[in-house]
């Protein structure tokens, strides 16, 4: 246009820098998440009388080998951030805020669809995926287990960031990830001693404590997209708990079927083929229920299934 025809290269570098200076300093904030724990968890837990080796392999639990297989899950929702937030901005920018709430609620949904059952089989798992990975060790495999937990909070908690963030809300935002970053640091600490004081094991205070303050976060951004943007969450109420249920009875099935089957060796080729059997087992249980709710189409919509469904007559057919 002849308006765009007069901008200078000082005005378009200038607003490519302000409107990129959100985004770094989002993922700055997020990449020293971990320093809280980096800067406390020996510290606190060798002060309630913890040995200094368990506590430093608590920490690179949390802050290192953990993480590398928290991202096996959370790799799905920058996948899913990176499709969805482009549709997302497109209405908020022509002000369908009615496909701003569709588009938000369709991603919220395919992370729960999605990460749930992954997080729920990675913590039935967490002994044989910890042995085949790193080699069996009691204490790391029980803070695997309810570390990995952590994933779902993360999934939910960065796609909302990102959301709001794109926008056109970076103050919200930003402000929201650097208080619970504040909130992390004050609390981690006393959160240990509260833990140690109730009977608990004080190195699962710091992974309560990030998914305490990332769930009150959660709360809060989705109450700010529904006062901004009218987002209401209603109607993925129903296809929420179809969800929950399934992941319930797939984990219950799981359960009963190890009783006959028994403990596998802590040997790195036992725990590959319990992986293999079980998540076998899981996949076939979880998507059998899935298509007997009609929660594909739920989750991804008609035309999404019908594309797909296109594809593979068209494969079948040649």
């Amino acid at each position: 246009t002849k308006a765009e025809a007069k901008l200078t290269n000082k005005v378009i570098f200038k607003r490519i820098v302000i409107y990129s200076l959100p985004f770094i300093l989002i993922e700055f904030v997020r990449s020293i998440y971990n320093t809280v724990d980096i800067f406390t968890v020996v510290k606190g837990l060798v002060s309630l009388g913890y040995d200094v080796s368990v506590a430093e392999n608590v920490l690179s639990i949390v802050t290192t080998w953990g993480s590398k297989l928290n991202m096996i899950i959370l790799a799905i929702t920058f996948g899913i951030t990176m499709s969805i937030i482009p549709n997302i901005v497109s209405s908020a920018t022509l002000k369908n805020y009615k496909d701003v709430s569709l588009k938000i609620n369709q991603a919220l949904k395919i992370i729960l669809f999605i990460s749930l059952p992954m997080t729920l089989g990675l913590w039935f798992l967490s002994s044989s995926v910890w042995t085949v990975f790193y080699g069996y060790d009691a204490l790391s495999v029980d803070i695997f287990s309810f570390f990995i937990l952590q994933s779902i909070i993360n999934s939910f908690f960065y796609i909302l960031i990102d959301a709001t963030n794109a926008l056109d809300n970076p103050k919200v935002a930003l402000g929201n990830l650097l208080g619970s970053f504040i909130l992390k640091a004050i609390l981690n600490v006393p959160m240990m001693h509260l833990f140690k004081f109730v009977g608990i094991e004080a190195y699962y205070a710091t992974i309560f404590t990030t998914m305490l303050v990332q769930g009150l976060s959660i709360i809060y951004l989705l109450y700010k997209l529904k006062k901004i943007y009218q987002v209401s969450y209603r109607a993925s109420i129903p296809t929420a708990i179809k969800i929950v249920l399934m992941n319930g009875i797939m984990i219950l099935s799981l359960m009963i079927i190890r009783l006959f089957l028994g403990e596998f060796e802590t040997t790195r080729l036992w725990s590959l083929l319990e992986i293999i059997i079980y998540a076998s087992i899981g996949v076939i249980i979880y998507f059998v229920l899935a298509l007997k709710n009609n929660i594909f189409t739920e989750v991804f919509g008609k035309d999404f299934i019908n594309k797909i469904l296109n594809k593979i007559r068209k494969v079948v057919k040649a």
